[in-house]
C-alpha cells in the first residue's frame, strides 16, 4: 500500500512536538496524543478501518524514542528511584505484553471507547481527590509498586500509550508519592515497558495490507518521525515541571486527561 510522505511530515512533527512537551511535564509516554494523531494520518492515507491498530503500534515505536529523553531528563532532575523503577517494571512488562496481544485481537471501535471512558474516570478521581494535604514524601512498598506497575503495563500495551496516565496518578495519590518523583518514576518505567510492546507489534503480521514502511504493525516513517521531533518538547517539558508548582500540575493533569477522554469518546 503506498503512502504519501509530505502530509506523514508534516502532522507526525505537530505531533512530536506537542506530545514530546507533554510527555516531559506529566511523566507520560506521549502516545495519547501520538494515538489520536496517528489516527488522523491514516485516515489521510485512506487507511480507516485498521487505522487504530496501526496508531496504537505506531505510537509505541514513538514513545520508546521520546522516553529515552524523558527518562534520561528526570534522571538528570533527580525526579526517579531506579529502585521503586525496577518494582514497577517488573510488573509491568509481563502485563504490557499481553495488553499488545490483546490490542491485536480486539475491535478497533471498541478499544477507542475504552480507553476515552478510562481517561475521563481517572480524570474525575484525580480532581476530586486532589488536596494540599496529599503531600507526603512517602517510599511505597514493594507489593504496591509490582500492582502499579502491572496496571500501567496493561493500560500501555492495550491502548498504545506509556502507560503514564495510569501510573502517575496510582503513584501519587494511592502510594501518597510527590508529584514529580511520580512523574519521574513513571518516564522510566515507560522506557523500559515501551520495547516489549515494539518487539510485540513487530513481529506480529498483520492480516490486511499495510502501508510501506511498516514493520509488523509499526510504521517506521511515522514513528521515527514523531519520536525525533518529541525528544527536544520532551526536555523542555521536564524543565518546565521542575518550576511549576506541584498542585498546579495536578490540576493541568486532570484537565488534560478530561480532553482527551471526551475525544476518543466522540
Amino acid at each position: 500500500m503506498s503512502f504519501s510522505l509530505l502530509p506523514v511530515i508534516l502532522f507526525s512533527s505537530l505531533i512530536g512536538i506537542t506530545g514530546g512537551f507533554l510527555a516531559g511535564f506529566f511523566g507520560i509516554g506521549g502516545g495519547v496524543i501520538f494515538v489520536p494523531g496517528l489516527v488522523e494520518i491514516f485516515k489521510l492515507q485512506h487507511i480507516s478501518e485498521h487505522g487504530i491498530k496501526l496508531a496504537i503500534a505506531t505510537s509505541k515505536g514513538a514513545i520508546f524514542i521520546t522516553a529515552l529523553s524523558s527518562s534520561y531528563n528526570h534522571f538528570k532532575e533527580k525526579n526517579a528511584r531506579l529502585k521503586e523503577v525496577v518494582f514497577l517494571v517488573s510488573g509491568g512488562i509481563p502485563l504490557s505484553i499481553i495488553g499488545s496481544e490483546l490490542a491485536i485481537l480486539l475491535d478497533g471501535e471498541l478499544l477507542r471507547h475504552l480507553f476515552g471512558v478510562l481517561e475521563i474516570i481517572v480524570a474525575i478521581l484525580y480532581l476530586t481527590i486532589i488536596s494540599k494535604k496529599n503531600q507526603a514524601n512517602n517510599t511505597p512498598t514493594w507489593w504496591t509498586l509490582l500492582l502499579t506497575g502491572s496496571s500501567a503495563g496493561l493500560i500501555s500495551g492495550l491502548f498504545g500509550v506509556g502507560g503514564g496516565v495510569i501510573a502517575v496518578p496510582l503513584m501519587n495519590l494511592t502510594l501518597k508519592m510527590p508529584f514529580k518523583r511520580a512523574a519521574g518514576n513513571s518516564s522510566v518505567m515507560i522506557l523500559i515497558n515501551t520495547l516489549a510492546s515494539v518487539i510485540t507489534f513487530a513481529i506480529s503480521k498483520p492480516n490486511f495490507a499495510v502501508p510501506t514502511g511498516n514493520i509488523g504493525y509499526i510504521n517506521i516513517y511515522a514513528a521515527l518521525l514523531i519520536g525525533v521531533f518529541s525528544v527536544a518538547m520532551a526536555r523542555l517539558g521536564v524543565k518546565t515541571l521542575v518550576k511549576t508548582q506541584s498542585q498546579t500540575a495536578k490540576r493541568y493533569f486532570g484537565f488534560f486527561l478530561i480532553f482527551l477522554g471526551i475525544y476518543f469518546i466522540m
